[in-house]
């Protein structure tokens, strides 16, 4: 790890209270639990065939083009992600679960165009689909991933030879999960007030949109 690359943002994260109470955590843990709350009546109410995963004004983490794939592959295979969702969200949740839940989910991409398909060829998108998912169930616990944000904050503060392991998605996502953790004890250890994973989450995401944007501008 990079101990003075710490040490810098640590110092810098400690000006930034505000900015992570109120532009990161409140909207996001409300936003949350209400999508949350959706779909566990889509999980136990078979009934209900269409939901949006991510409306706009309540969550944005996911892209626009990612939250219409999801969409479309609910309304035209509700079924098919039901289960994958159920194999996801079975207590306890564990990341590492992200092979399995694509395996049961793949067939759905049937029902999209090639162009939508194409949107979920990517690793980093698989990772993040099934983070989002993690972190509705769990705000508090499980940072989301997503390799322009979290992801590009955790690589910055290692060795290049220590990047994410990405033999697997199970793997990205534990070992993210685990380094975050790890992240979270070294900024509180630091001055740095997070107070769980969704603080944790917030900052990284600070750090990869704000702090480095603006030491690459000092360059």
């Amino acid at each position: 790890m990079f101990r003075k690359r710490l040490e810098e943002v640590s110092a810098w994260l400690q000006t930034q209270g505000e900015n992570l109470d109120r532009r990161e955590r409140a909207y996001k843990l409300e936003g949350a639990a209400r999508v949350h709350a959706r779909l566990q009546t889509f999980l136990t109410d078979p009934g209900v065939t269409q939901i949006n995963v991510q409306p706009p004004q309540e969550l944005n983490l996911l892209s626009w083009q990612i939250v219409d794939g999801l969409n479309t592959m609910i309304k035209g295979a509700p079924e098919v992600f039901r289960s994958a969702l159920s194999v996801l969200w079975t207590p306890p949740l564990d990341p590492g679960r992200a092979d399995q839940f694509w395996s049961v989910l793949d067939p759905a991409l049937d029902t999209l165009s090639e162009t939508q398909r194409k949107h979920f060829s990517g690793v980093g998108t698989r990772a993040s689909v099934t983070s989002y998912f993690l972190f509705l169930a769990d705000p508090l616990g499980h940072p989301f991933y997503r390799p322009s944000f979290g992801g590009k904050a955790v690589e910055w503060l290692y060795d290049k030879k220590d990047g994410l392991d990405k033999r697997t998605l199970g793997n990205l996502l534990t070992d993210y999960v685990g380094r975050c953790r790890y992240l979270h004890q070294q900024f509180r250890d630091a001055g740095v007030p997070l107070r769980d994973m969704l603080d944790t989450q917030g900052a990284l995401y600070i750090i990869s949109s704000q702090y480095l944007d603006g030491q690459s501008r000092k360059k």
